[in-house]
């Protein structure tokens, strides 16, 4: 089984049920408050674990009452924490959450121990890359960390995955050509790029000036239209089936667990399955977005022809992951 390595944030979500989103100094009443585990990383390894992935997570948190709760939630589906750092000075990262009636949100985060996780720290865990086959990660953490792992890790013959969330100012040029893929949505993309877009061949158009700059692969969620994929070789749009969406939270920071699972599973890093939704629904929903192997590339274009299908089915309390091969049903709790 390939070795998985997750990098990134840890937060507390706070989540804020409304009919509409505040705008600048309106006073809402809420219609729900809960307090779930999350953080962009944390909620890739989380669904890593749950999908049997067995992922390594290297993160920070509080010695508060948070962390600790939430590092166990992570071992108990099956996610290595013992790279963990836990910090007297910081407390857990936070974050604010908003979701109204269409599903929309509306994110603040307060990230707290993850500052800690910076590039010389994470270069004092570098030999943890030699046990790794995929690592995967987001940019929730100090920047330069992200952008050295990243680098360290193509360098060294390793499946690279980034989620670039939140979306900085910009990418280092020498970081792109050392991404086998990236997953933005479309805020993420037109921040990446400069390029506005409105529609999905502005989308196209923007995922074409990242692969100028050496990304093997770019996969643009679009949330109600379907997924994008875009190569140098191949160039579709995957449409999501019309359902009632609830919460798009952690939409974007799961998708990746599933081609990454899918990689170690049939050793085929370059199975990638877009998921286009959230859980946390008072009614099943299901909303996935598949795009065949054979229309991915790997750097060295060594990819099997094959498809296959994954989808997130929400139901309360909690949500479940129905996978459609012969694979059992999982259960988990987890939120973004």
């Amino acid at each position: 089984m390939k070795k998985i390595l997750v990098i990134g944030s840890t937060n507390l979500d706070f989540v804020i049920q409304l009919d509409a989103l505040p705008v600048p100094g309106e006073t809402l009443l809420c219609k729900s408050f809960a307090q779930i585990p999350g953080g962009k990383g944390a909620n890739q390894a989380y669904a890593c674990g749950r999908l049997g992935g067995a992922p390594r997570f290297l993160s920070a948190v509080g010695t508060d009452k948070f962390g600790g709760g939430i590092i166990e939630g992570l071992k108990r589906v099956g996610v290595d924490c013992s790279s963990v750092l836990f910090s007297e000075e910081k407390n857990t990262g936070m974050a604010m959450i908003c979701v109204d009636a269409s599903g929309s949100n509306l994110i603040i985060v307060i990230p707290g121990a993850n500052e800690l996780y910076t590039k010389a720290y994470i270069q004092s865990l570098e030999s943890l890359l030699e046990e790794a086959d995929i690592v995967l990660a987001q940019l929730e953490i100090p920047l330069d960390g992200v952008y050295y792992i990243m680098k360290r890790a193509y360098e060294r013959g390793k499946i690279t995955i980034l989620n670039p969330a939140p979306a900085p100012e910009a990418i280092p040029e020498d970081v792109y050509p050392c991404l086998h893929y990236i997953t933005p949505n479309e805020t993420e993309l037109q921040k990446l790029t400069g390029h506005p877009i409105s529609t999905v061949e502005d989308a196209s158009v923007a995922a074409k000036l990242l692969l100028e700059k050496g990304v093997a692969n770019v996969i643009v969620t679009l949330g109600e239209k379907g997924a994008l994929l875009r190569n140098r070789e191949v160039e579709t749009l995957y449409a999501a089936p019309e359902v009632p969406v609830v919460d798009t939270t952690a939409a974007g920071d799961i998708i990746d667990d599933f081609g990454i699972e899918r990689g170690t599973e049939y050793g085929l890093e370059q199975i990638y399955n877009v998921i286009d939704s959230r859980y946390r629904s008072k009614k099943p929903l299901i909303v996935t977005t598949n795009i065949p192997l054979h229309d991915l590339q790997h750097p060295q274009d060594t990819a099997t022809p094959a498809s296959m299908t994954a989808c997130w089915k929400c139901a309360p309390p909690f949500d479940s992951l129905v996978r459609t091969s012969a694979r059992p049903r999982r259960r988990t709790s987890w939120h973004g």
